[in-house]
């Protein structure tokens, strides 16, 4: 694990903390090394810690000339940053009672995270458009006192080592010594810990040992079984304080909780022993059983000559890692994709170094592309959106009027500003235009009446499911999917000039986009774009709404709210709107306050019930309700409050309640679809289209994977799925639901059979012979779909698109605490309701806090960004290479 805490002072770290080992011993002390490029810089590299040059340094001073060497000087400053790195428990067991190699092996492994680590190093950029913002450059060398300790405060073997790092940075490019901040370096220790232990691993097995379980957290040594466990009264603290504490709170405890917990269990004062007299409790604390079997470990790694693991190629592995962030941004931090990399290595070795030198090697070939963020995308991406760009140029103004704007006069069913657009847009002569309108303006409306006007064909197509049902429920009553369309080109009307709407053009990913593109240019069809960018944007990387703005088509805006029908709702959907765009939406949640629209109770349990009582009440009223939640764990609990309710009130009848076994799907990308490691028991494969002898919507259960291969068992016949062909399936994993008459269901994929599409809500009325019967007399038969799951809540990304009279927003402590409370989510769920919207949350101060955009270098790049990069590589690529750009 590595963990970091910040030291103010630390006058008297050095000796109170860092030169014990956890516990005092008199005449004894441990020794400190600096290390890191500042050190060598000041010309403390590879030198011992003194008190003198760890003071100097915590003070802000050179340790030789006394000179300050930050600008800024505050008497509060952060001295240092302590970063911690400590060794997996079997490591630490056999490494302070076994095997003093395994000890060393630690220590060298270390040095190669803090290298890793220190390359994140980073300071602010406090200048031009820059100076209130959180932006930083990378600096790259920072100045580290390194101590390595063997057992904690409880006196338990734990190898851990203290990179306490001082706090300040040269800045090159400023040419001045700066704060350091270390923000990026310990978000980058996603990838340095996984690099540590792959590292560390290798190097013990190396020596003869067997590693096994490896996970982010770690791995674990063959035959030590146990051993680890009869050390563990701190982890067995820190899980009661957990337990108390969810128990008082009513809820689960937040990463931040969990930290400090962490922090307030830690022993507070550190005994005064010596080591023989640790070593002989530890030694005693394994017992003679347990001393037997670590002996036992270590004399067999003696004579251990087996051969090592099969690696995985750098190459392979790092095209899995782009390819899994890739699918679903258009850009990425380069850790992150190292990090991914790691991760799908299907089990066997990798060759961390040559992994790092694959990467460099693909930025210096421009294969990888660094942005000015510091984030980095791929040649793909710049070439995707490039050629969206030339599609769209060469679509400006050479096309006859999209409609017949002299039919749109007296049309009684616009309003004046719905008119003006209508008329814009009825004389647009772009082969590709853009109706931008926030959320309720009645944009697909106004095309009902726009294609009244029109005398050629038009064609709807949503984004996604949920979109087309929209479009259907609108008058557009042969609506299709795009990903329909794309599949099965020759449902385009076959005449040159028909219109094309797509509608949510904003969860359009860039990919799809441009084979939209690129099927109209060839049928001569023009493409009208619909949406909100300020909305979700796609599951697949990139937004192809936002794209096509970029590229220069001709964008026409409605921005008359008509969704809410009380003026006050429509005025708070435009200033949240209108904080979204400029990255800032706590106006609205001031606004919504001063409604009353918000219910605050910082008891988790009650703030559910609230939620529950909200929502039954609308559905008895005969409302049209959604219930939105930020996370699938927010769904669990306000589902469990809503079933609660619900039958209190007769609303559910439990007494007919059932169990069945749904399938939730995994939500893998392709490439941890590869990753044959991962399948276990019980997967599920839902067919999407024929592969392997199997037909779509077949259902087949896992039986083994091996050598590039799944086999699979369907009504008793074994199928083989290569795994270049995973992408013709959905993996699934069965859970069970208690369903009763009353209950809301909720469809995870299209169930053809049915007519139902992924997304649909629908109630139960009954459950006989393994078929839910919905409202409307449809059902679903669960012998051959099971892709379902409660409907009484959904997600923002679900609900987007969707119109109900009532909404009930649900924004607990742990959504306020995680990346999927933002403007746009806000904006999504308090943007739904005609009628009535009430937003119940822990505290307002938090979700305040989630309502501002985050740093722009920590986001994706837009397309604007993207553009940027393919200009800059098209000014600076020889000359054939320019050229092959310009035709992209």
């Amino acid at each position: 694990m590595i963990t970091a805490n910040q030291i103010r002072g630390g006058g008297n770290y050095l000796t109170l903390h860092l030169k014990a080992n956890d516990y005092w011993e008199e005449g004894h002390s441990v020794e400190g090394q600096w290390i890191g490029r500042a050190a060598e810089m000041l010309g403390l590299g590879g030198q011992i810690v003194t008190q003198e040059t760890f003071s100097a340094l915590g003070e802000n001073l050179h340790h030789a000339t006394g000179e300050r060497l930050t600008s800024r000087m505050r008497s509060d400053r952060v001295s240092f940053h302590d970063i911690q790195l400590s060794a997996p428990k079997d490591v630490s067991v056999l490494g302070v009672l076994g095997d003093e190699r395994v000890r060393e092996a630690f220590h060298a492994a270390t040095l190669d995270a803090h290298r890793r680590l220190e390359h994140y190093a980073a300071a602010r950029v406090r200048r031009g458009e820059l100076v209130n913002t959180e932006a930083v450059r990378l600096t790259g060398n920072v100045a580290t006192a390194l101590y390595h300790h063997d057992s904690s405060r409880a006196l338990e073997p734990q190898l851990h080592a203290h990179m306490v790092t001082a706090n300040l940075t040269f800045d090159q490019e400023a040419g001045c010594w700066r704060a350091l901040q270390p923000a990026e370096m310990l978000r980058a220790s996603l990838f340095v810990r996984q690099a540590f232990f792959e590292e560390l691993a290798q190097k013990i097995e190396a020596l003869g040992y067997r590693t096994c379980d490896h996970t982010r957290d770690g791995f674990s040594i063959q035959g030590m079984e146990g051993l680890g466990e009869r050390f563990s009264s701190r982890r067995t603290a820190i899980e009661e304080a957990i337990a108390k504490l969810e128990a008082e709170k009513t809820r689960k405890a937040t990463n931040k909780e969990i930290a400090v917990i962490t922090r307030e269990t830690r022993p507070e004062k550190m005994q005064e022993t010596t080591t023989e007299t640790v070593r002989s409790a530890q030694r005693e604390t394994l017992g003679k059983d347990g001393r037997d079997q670590l002996a036992a470990v270590v004399e067999a790694a003696a004579a251990e000559t087996r051969a090592p693991r099969a690696r995985i190629p750098a190459d392979a592995a790092l095209a899995s890692g782009i390819d899994h962030q890739m699918q679903t941004r258009t850009s990425a931090e380069d850790w992150r994709m190292l990090a991914s990399a790691l991760e799908l290595r299907q089990g066997r070795r990798i060759d961390v170094r040559a992994l790092e030198a694959a990467f460099a090697e693909q930025e210096t070939s421009g294969k990888l592309v660094r942005l000015p963020t510091g984030q980095v995308t791929t040649a793909q991406v710049v070439a995707e959106h490039a050629a969206i760009r030339a599609i769209t140029a060469a679509g400006c103004g050479n096309s006859p009027p999209l409609s017949d704007s002299a039919r749109l006069d007296g049309n009684r069913h616009l309003s004046a500003p719905q008119l003006a657009v209508a008329r814009d847009l009825a004389d647009s002569r772009d082969r590709i235009t853009v109706l931008e309108g926030d959320a309720g303006t009645g944009k697909t409306f106004l095309l009902r009446q726009l294609r009244q006007t029109s005398s050629t064909s038009w064609l709807a197509l949503g984004a996604t499911t949920g979109a087309r049902d929209a479009l259907k429920k609108e008058g557009f009553p042969e609506a299709l999917t795009v990903k329909a369309l794309l599949t099965n080109p020759d449902q385009a009307p076959p005449e040159p000039g028909a219109v094309w709407i797509v509608d949510e053009g904003g969860l359009l990913g860039t990919a799809d986009t441009l084979a939209l593109l690129r099927h109209a240019e060839s049928r001569g069809a023009r493409v009208l774009f619909v949406g909100d960018t300020k909305q979700h944007a796609a599951v697949p990387r990139g937004n192809g709404l936002e794209t096509i703005k970029d590229a220069g088509a001709t964008t026409i805006r409605l921005s008359e709210v008509r969704r809410q029908l009380d003026p006050r709702h429509q005025e708070l959907s435009k200033v949240i709107a209108d904080g979204v765009e400029a990255g800032n939406a706590r106006d609205g949640l001031a606004l919504a306050l001063d409604l009353d629209l918000v219910r605050v109770n910082d008891r988790e349990r009650d703030l559910y019930r609230d939620a529950a009582r909200s929502y039954a009440d609308a559905l008895a009223s005969g409302q049209d309700t959604a219930a939105i939640c930020p996370t699938w764990d927010g769904i669990g609990k306000f589902t469990e409050a809503a079933r609660e309710e619900l039958t209190a009130r007769g609303l559910l009848d439990r007494k007919r309640e059932q169990t069945l076994t749904v399938l939730a799907p995994c939500a893998w990308s392709e490439p941890e679809k590869r990753d044959l490691t991962r399948y276990r028991e019980g997967h599920v494969f839902a067919v999407q289209r024929a592969v392997a002898g199997l037909r779509a919507g077949d259902l087949a259960h896992f039986v083994q994977a091996r050598k590039n291969t799944v086999f699979v068992n369907h009504q008793g016949a074994l199928h083989a799925i290569p795994v270049r062909q995973l992408a013709r399936v959905s993996v699934q994993e069965p859970r069970e639901i208690a369903l009763a008459p009353g209950d809301r269901v909720q469809l995870l994929a299209n169930d053809r059979a049915s007519g139902l599409a992924n997304g649909t809500v629908a109630a139960v009325t009954s459950i006989e012979n393994g078929r839910v019967h919905l409202e409307g007399g449809l059902f679903l038969d669960t012998k051959r779909f099971r892709s379902f799951t409660y409907g009484h809540a959904t997600t923002s990304h679900k609900a987007q698109g969707a119109t109900r009279d009532a909404v009930i927003a649900v924004l607990d402590k742990a959504a306020l605490t995680s990346a999927a409370v933002h403007p746009r989510q806000f904006y999504v769920d308090t943007t739904r309701h005609r009628q009535e919207l009430t937003i119940f949350t822990d505290n307002t101060e938090d979700l305040a806090a989630r309502l501002v955009e985050g740093p722009a270098h920590r986001r994706e790049a837009s397309a604007r960004q993207i553009r940027k990069a393919h200009t800059a590589k098209s000014q600076t690529a020889p000359l054939e290479e320019r050229q092959t750009l310009e035709r992209e």
